[in-house]
């Protein structure tokens, strides 16, 4: 069975929920998305023995709220791959993050939970369009398939076809064991992504060398009354590539519903919001008055070491990989906090940090003095336009404005 569910709609309906075995439980549900018994519904179409193809959000595959539908595939079904999709793939239409779930019912005879048994899991990177869905050339689908192919014909599955030679680079599809994805409760393919596996494998990641051991585990709740106006800090405030601030001054009582936390010079914010875009901020003494961030930040308040060490750690790739692993959600990823404590942290030597915290101290000095020189230079040439008689943009609408006046008069007497 080749399908896909309507990526739309939510059932509230119980005495429709009650005729699907998944939702046995639905009482502690008020509301169903379809494609949660679309899944359902398919499987219950096949033959013992026979096989699906389904494309589905990748929500349901990752998210804590699909949870007890991937445990109760898992008891139903053989999961044989997930192929996670590009989220250029199926524009103009849409760019909801897809994958492809690949599974077989038992044969007659067989029973299920079966052993340890292992999955692929495939990552499309090239989708042959651009961000408007125009096409732009090749796609690796025909590779990916080809691996996942020769993934079958290697566990003995008649059906699959012999293996043949593929192009595809190594850090496109991993395997996992079901027990990995019982014990992680996750089904997207991003998550098993080869380059982070590997990192993890290298780093030690007991309790005590996560991030959540290095930095205070409780950050001040923003509360209202207490200010008259703040410094607020949201993700868009952020440069991405260096980690400045740009935030804006506002009334308290024009706060953002999403202010929560009282920062302060030397906490880290990490975006929780799109991982993969790593928006890391260092908050720095020229902050302002009041600094409040969004709940769209993680706030990392470093003990131990010097808060210029653990910001370049959270701008590096390892880090990224780590974390965007964990995302979550169709249309926005994001990640929670927990997953940020829960990267482990490589520690670097005395030197090391010295260096690093030297560097970001004295570049994000400079970088600052930068901005503040070409507010300067703006400044100084709007003073020279204005000195020199030429017209400003301001004065010529005054201008035109008063040219009208008569004019409107006129008009109003007629």
């Amino acid at each position: 069975l080749f399908t896909n569910p309507p990526f739309a709609g939510d059932i509230d309906d119980f005495t429709i929920l009650d005729a699907y075995e998944s939702q046995k439980d639905s009482s502690m549900r008020k509301v169903v998305s379809r494609e949660h018994l679309f899944l359902e519904r398919s499987i219950h179409m096949l033959k013992p023995g026979g096989r699906l193809a389904i494309v589905l959000p990748q929500g349901l595959l990752a998210n804590s709220s699909a949870s007890y539908l991937r445990q109760w595939l898992l008891s139903k079904c053989r999961v044989l791959g997930v192929i996670g999709l590009h989220p250029y793939s199926f524009l103009p239409h849409t760019s909801v993050k897809t994958a492809v779930l690949f599974l077989s019912k038992p044969a007659l005879g067989d029973s299920l939970p079966l052993k340890d048994y292992p999955i692929f899991f495939g990552v499309s990177k090239s989708p042959g369009k651009d961000t408007s869905g125009r096409r732009t050339g090749t796609n690796d689908y025909d590779a990916l398939a080809q691996a996942f192919t020769n993934f079958l014909a290697s566990q003995k599955f008649g059906w699959a076809g012999a293996k043949t030679p593929v192009i595809i680079s190594a850090a496109q599809h991993e395997t996992a064991t079901l027990s990995e994805v019982i014990r992680t409760d996750r089904l997207d393919a991003e998550y098993y992504d080869p380059a982070a596996r590997s990192l993890l494998r290298r780093f030690d990641t007991t309790i005590e060398n996560r991030l959540a051991s290095f930095v205070d585990p409780k950050i001040d709740r923003f509360k209202k009354a207490n200010y008259s106006e703040i410094t607020y800090l949201d993700i868009s405030s952020v440069d991405d590539k260096t980690g400045l601030t740009f935030p804006n001054t506002v009334p308290v009582d024009e706060a953002p519903s999403r202010a929560s936390y009282v920062v302060r010079p030397g906490d880290v914010l990490v975006s929780t919001v799109r991982p993969e875009r790593n928006v890391v901020a260092l908050v720095t003494p020229t902050i302002g008055n009041h600094p409040i961030a969004s709940n769209g930040f993680c706030v990392l308040r470093s003990r131990i070491i010097q808060p210029e060490v653990l910001f370049t750690y959270c701008k590096t790739e390892a880090f990224k990989k780590i974390l965007t692993r964990h995302s979550t959600a169709s249309m926005y990823p994001t990640v929670t906090d927990k997953d940020v404590l829960g990267v482990p942290f490589v520690r670097p030597s005395p030197e090391v940090a010295e260096r690093v915290t030297h560097l970001i101290r004295s570049s994000l000095k400079m970088i600052e003095q930068a901005h503040i020189q070409i507010g300067e230079a703006i400044a100084l040439m709007n003073e020279n336009i204005h000195g020199t008689g030429v017209t400003t943009q301001k004065e010529l609408a005054n201008e035109v404005r008063e040219e009208r006046k008569p004019y409107k008069a006129i008009r109003r007497k007629a």
